[in-house]
């Protein structure tokens, strides 16, 4: 799995926080979630020095000051005075225009989920992937599984998952793997269909480009 929320970079935040701050709000922001990743396994509050976070994004002391205001103001961060410069803290989750569940099906692999916001429709649906996970496989999901079980939630419908499960029940030694690959030829097959314009006598699920409207 990555190790930065790439996600965030093609959520439109980086568009909004132009909007909203101006243009080195996004670049400002980057750097201090780069550290965030780096210091903590979660979102937490961490050191940082304004000189520091100047010299690291090529922003003058008086734009960063600046613009960590205006994160601020704009509930992006909190900052306090700490004993070693700032104390910040990356709000989570951040509000994207673009939430995390309509945004990582369309991005290669799993992307790293820092800093989203998960419904409960999200929570239930990755329950009922483990449900199927143990119905299919028995016993409990291992670290491996766990994660790919997340990628397989995250990146296909329901209706998909539900097939590619049905078919793995029917054969017998079917590995998880299997049930992955066969989502991603399935998807592979069916993005190729929608290229070539071909008619499809069944609903397009999120995360396909269909061709002539550029929805997603």
């Amino acid at each position: 799995m990555e190790k930065r929320p790439r996600w965030l970079e093609v959520s439109g935040l980086p568009q909004w926080l132009r909007e909203q701050a101006g243009p080195l709000a996004w670049p400002l922001l980057a750097k201090l979630i780069e550290i965030d990743c780096r210091v903590n396994p979660r979102p937490q509050y961490f050191d940082a020095s304004p000189d520091d976070l100047s010299q690291s994004t090529g922003l003058t002391m008086e734009e960063t000051e600046e613009n960590l205001d205006q994160l601020q103001e704009l509930g992006i961060i909190r900052k306090r005075r700490g004993k070693k410069g700032l104390r910040i803290r990356i709000e989570s989750p951040l509000p994207t225009p673009q939430p995390y569940a309509e945004v990582a099906p369309t991005l290669p692999g799993l992307p790293l989920d820092r800093y989203a916001h998960r419904s409960e429709a999200e929570k239930t649906k990755l329950e009922e992937v483990r449900n199927l996970y143990l119905q299919t496989f028995g016993g409990k999901a291992t670290t491996y599984s766990e994660e790919t079980l997340r990628e397989i939630s995250v990146k296909f419908s329901v209706e998909e998952i539900r097939s590619a499960f049905k078919r793995a029940l029917e054969r017998e030694s079917i590995s998880l793997s299997w049930i992955l690959k066969r989502l991603y030829r399935r998807r592979e097959r069916l993005q190729d269909a929608l290229d070539r314009g071909k008619p499809l006598t069944e609903e397009v699920p999120a995360g396909y480009k269909q061709k002539g409207n550029g929805k997603e």
